[in-house]
């Protein structure tokens, strides 16, 4: 029974891919064309054939019993780092939008300089008006005061080494991952290595933003809490407990997105453990979470640079970016943000929002909201870059922006390795589904589900399942892997 109740997952995360996998190749988008979408199709395709091929065939390989998992991952972790690091350098990265806003906001106040110093006049109360980037403002105003602290100043590749970090982090959590998930010693290594050496989370390694730095804290809580789920002994389930509470508090305070992974573990968990350590793990997870944002908002009211009157004057309230979600492709719009940043106070906002947002799905009825749902998975999946052109845009010429930054080569990678990840995805739902599976990929399958929802609710962008990428890539490995027909012995 246990299994069948989650298993209504699988069905309905089975039924959301076939849709995004259908609005993806048929629904027109300014991208991509038919012609183009069909050649994608193609070489998806011819991609996924010849990894089941070889895997079907890789007895008959050549051996290579030195190829462990922790030694591939190191050689191609170190090789990444020295990519990365030359990435990094040469791209020189400039920060746009809210980046850019935290980074002067960061060094004005280290600077001794007035907070808003140099900002257009709308984005004044910056830090009143968005309370979700109080975390990443704490973060980056640490790492600046102690570099600057050590060198005397803030070098302009201070953020973007701090991004590489975090995603060699993020790399080393998918290792270990891996390790937990999968079986058979091949998909270890290829379903880490199809992480590792995704593009656009290569390219994403210089940018240092919500997006990027609060991955590493979305793969720790995931991990944590797997560990929590097998854990025999009181203490351990205590410790990693604990420790997944203290990663979704953490990267809650950085990027909101992360308390979709902090309500699947506890669904997952309530299905895995009995009823006292699941009200156990419950407990800790929303109690470590209250606390965390909590000492986070008693810090920025403390440290003078915002009052809780400059807040409920200047701040937006969550029914604006729910507001904003449904305008249209339910992407950021100039319309959303002057409609609620011209209303006197936090409270006249959120009631204009709410109003707003009543007259909207009143206007919309059943067949308009279906529409939009279709426009906005559209605007969500396709392309498959995640905004990385955009995010390049404010970065001077150089061979790697041109690269990166909107080349043909590197959209029809991106665009064919988006192709592969939808594909792939959908089958690990249907047939997860089909044969009632419940195992670790269960959690990571309902983290996707649940992320793809909440930006059907939210205001959406590709970039804000960024942190979250590695976890479909894995779940995408796990389609790949269940093609073929399974073997009788796993290898070891």
């Amino acid at each position: 029974m246990k299994e069948r109740i989650m298993n209504i997952a699988n069905i309905l995360g089975a039924f959301v891919f076939v849709i995004i996998t259908a609005v993806f190749y048929f629904k027109p988008n300014r991208y991509y064309g038919a012609g183009i979408k069909v050649l994608g199709f193609a070489a998806a395709v011819l991609v996924i054939a010849l990894l089941c091929f070889i895997l079907k065939n890789k007895d008959k390989l050549p051996k290579l019993p030195c190829v462990t998992l922790r030694r591939a991952y190191i050689v191609t972790a170190a090789a990444l780092f020295v990519l990365q690091l030359l990435y990094v350098l040469s791209v020189n990265y400039a920060p746009v939008s809210d980046g850019k806003y935290l980074d002067i906001i960061c060094r004005n106040i280290i600077d001794g300089r007035s907070t808003y110093f140099s900002l257009e006049a709308y984005q004044t109360h910056y830090l009143e008006r968005y309370s979700n980037q109080w975390g990443l403002f704490l973060l980056q105003t640490l790492l600046y005061k102690t570099v600057r602290a050590v060198f005397g100043y803030i070098p302009k590749l201070t953020a973007p080494l701090a991004a590489m970090a975090c995603m060699q982090l993020s790399f080393f959590l998918v290792y270990k991952l891996a390790d937990k998930l999968f079986k058979r010693r091949a998909h270890k290594i290829l379903g880490m290595l199809a992480v590792l050496l995704n593009p656009v989370l290569f390219a994403y390694s210089c940018i240092f933003y919500s997006d990027v730095v609060s991955m590493p804290f979305l793969l720790a809580a995931v991990y944590f809490g797997i560990l929590a789920a097998e854990s025999i002994g009181r203490k351990r389930f205590l410790l990693f407990s604990a420790l997944t509470a203290i990663a979704v508090g953490i990267g809650f305070c950085i990027k909101g997105s992360v308390a979709v992974a902090g309500v699947a573990l506890i669904i997952y968990l309530f299905f895995k453990v009995n009823i006292k350590r699941s009200l156990c793990f419950t407990a800790a997870a929303v109690l470590g979470l209250a606390g965390i944002v909590f000492a986070e908002r008693q810090i920025m009211y403390c440290s003078n640079i915002i009052t809780p009157d400059g807040v409920e004057s200047y701040g937006f309230p969550m029914s604006h970016w729910v507001m904003m979600g449904l305008n249209g492709r339910g992407g950021y719009n100039d319309d959303s943000f002057m409609f609620t940043y011209s209303q006197p106070d936090k409270q006249t906002r959120d009631a204009a929002c709410r109003e707003k947002i009543s007259a909207t799905l009143s206007d919309m009825g059943i067949s308009g909201m279906a529409k939009h749902i279709v426009d906005k998975l559209n605007y969500t999946w396709s392309g498959g870059v995640y905004q990385l052109t955009w995010q390049l845009s404010n970065t001077a010429d150089s061979p790697a922006k041109r690269f990166f930054g909107g080349s043909a080569a590197f959209l029809w990678i991106a665009f064919t390795v988006q192709d592969i990840l939808i594909l792939l995805m959908t089958v690990s739902f249907l047939l997860s589904a089909l044969h009632c599976r419940t195992d670790d990929l269960y959690l990571l399958r309902l983290t996707a589900l649940g992320l793809v929802l909440f930006l059907l609710l939210w205001e959406t962008r590709s970039r804000y399942m960024i942190n979250t990428l590695p976890l479909f890539v894995l779940v995408a490995s796990d389609g790949l892997f269940n093609l073929k027909p399974a073997q009788k012995s796993p290898a070891p």
